[in-house]
């Protein structure tokens, strides 16, 4: 097609392995690995709460929302948990169930910002703390941690009505 090309219905599909190939884009980077986009998706995926003790023993959920999108070999993710009963397990918090496992890299692959809302009156609430999380290499898995100290956080930090909505971007 020497002068563009109009579809004016349907979709273009792409045999497995190809896909929009930039190529003759002028300006390549040097350390340029690649110009084909291969992949793209969006969909939705069930982010869950657990323990290191105890698992997700006792934790049950008002609602578990998480959405994500994939472009090529980088990934996006927004969720939304919210507690009615924070279980019984014990030691350090963790989030399971992203979509695509982190890839293996040198480097931690993604620092992340946690958002929160609780309500508890305890002295751990995780209002008292400035919580970030990390993925790590390999893993389906955000781990939480205090800013501040670098301090784990664990199920004592959370109450029946913990709210967590997070972000963040990762390799696969």
């Amino acid at each position: 097609v020497a002068n563009g090309l109009t579809l004016s219905d349907g979709d273009v599909t792409f045999a497995d392995g190809h896909g929009l190939n930039f190529a003759s884009a002028s300006s390549d980077s040097s350390g340029m690995a690649s110009e084909l986009l291969d992949d793209y998706e969006e969909g939705t995926f069930t982010p869950a709460l657990a323990y290191a003790t105890g698992g997700t023993t006792g934790i049950a959920y008002d609602s578990q929302i998480g959405r994500y999108t994939r472009i090529g070999r980088v990934v996006s993710i927004y969720f939304r948990i919210d507690l009615s009963n924070k279980g019984s397990g014990s030691g350090n918090a963790y989030i399971s169930g992203l979509p695509y496992t982190v890839a293996d890299i040198t480097q931690y692959p993604a620092a992340y910002g946690l958002h929160h809302d609780v309500n508890s009156g305890s002295g751990n609430s995780v209002a008292n703390v400035l919580p970030v999380a990390q993925l790590f290499n390999n893993t389906t898995t955000i781990y939480f941690y205090n800013a501040d100290s670098t301090t784990a956080i664990t199920a004592d930090y959370f109450s029946n009505t913990t709210v967590i909505n997070g972000s963040a971007t990762y390799e696969v």
